[in-house]
């Protein structure tokens, strides 16, 4: 990943700082990249957080071998205070990770016939060794 924009805006009237980062991301597994999942952590002068996010998805499609870009999500309304007077010296520290999608079949199971009941898939699956789906448990409102 490389980040080829990372710019604040303001303060504003009340003391808030916006963010805009962008990066480009580069496949260069042996599978096409679907879905990247950042993390974002403001850091001051001093080196102590001020503000972040975390987990926030990014639908993409990276083929193999390419690149792509995308907008890391910062949080909404970063207080100055946070950063001491010290706005030349903030720091942004980023993680993605990226993520394919892979569809299993749980097969055919039966709906329950009202909200009063609930029906369930019993057949449990492990995706890679990274994901264990232990079954499912299917019910309606009323």
């Amino acid at each position: 990943m490389k980040l080829t924009k990372a710019t604040y805006s303001g303060p504003d009237s009340d003391g808030d700082l916006n963010f805009e980062i962008e990066a480009t991301i580069e496949n260069g597994g042996e599978s096409i990249v679907e879905l990247v999942k950042t993390s974002v952590i403001l850091v001051n002068s001093d080196g102590v957080s001020v503000g972040g996010s975390h987990d926030d998805e990014e639908e993409v499609f990276i083929d193999t071998d390419e690149t792509a870009s995308i907008d890391i999500r910062t949080p909404w309304s970063t207080k100055e205070v946070g950063f001491g007077g010290g706005l030349d010296n903030i720091k942004a520290i980023v993680d993605a990770q990226l993520y394919r999608r892979e569809f299993h079949n749980l097969g055919e199971f039966a709906l329950p016939a009202d909200h009063k009941t609930a029906t369930h898939v019993k057949k449990g699956i492990d995706i890679a060794g990274l994901v264990k789906i232990m079954g499912a448990t299917c019910s309606r409102t009323k």
